[in-house]
């Protein structure tokens, strides 16, 4: 991962073309994207992160070419592990636990409801989630990756 783009990193992140959040890097993938929805440019790092986490989930690279870096702050011990995902192989009820980057056992449909499924979503995708959310409206991708 290059330096820039390390755990910690604090990234700005566009919701419409008035308003914004942030996000932070958990890993060279995992991020946490805040509940600070905001048409200023925040300054104090300590106020972004002191806000609500929406939601953790994997992105793909591509982010590093679409969010700004505002700035970098030590992850918190509570950040360092990443939540429980799950992994379910297309068409089948394969059902596994993703934990911190590994897959670490088999699972019941019924333990993986409510996790975020492991799926590496475009900027674009995010961008989207946090606009529906905001707007009090279901996401057509959280809603298609959810377990049924």
């Amino acid at each position: 991962m290059s330096k820039k783009f390390r755990p910690g990193v604090i990234l700005q992140v566009p919701i419409d073309n008035n308003t914004h959040t942030y996000a932070r890097i958990l890993t060279d993938r995992n991020i946490a994207f805040y509940d600070y929805r905001t048409a200023e440019e925040i300054t104090n790092l300590k106020d972004i992160i002191s806000a609500k986490i929406l939601f953790i989930i994997c992105v793909n690279e591509t982010f590093k070419n679409s969010w700004e870096v505002k700035g970098d702050l030590e992850l918190e011990p509570s950040l360092r592990r990443n939540p429980l995902m799950f992994i379910c192989a297309p068409y089948t009820e394969d059902y596994k636990i993703y934990d911190n980057g590994e897959i670490r056992r088999n699972a019941t449909k019924e333990e993986c409801m409510g996790l975020e499924r492991v799926v590496a979503w475009s900027p674009e995708r995010v961008e989207g989630r946090l606009l529906d959310h905001y707007n009090g409206h279901e996401n057509e991708w959280v809603e298609a990756y959810k377990i049924k």
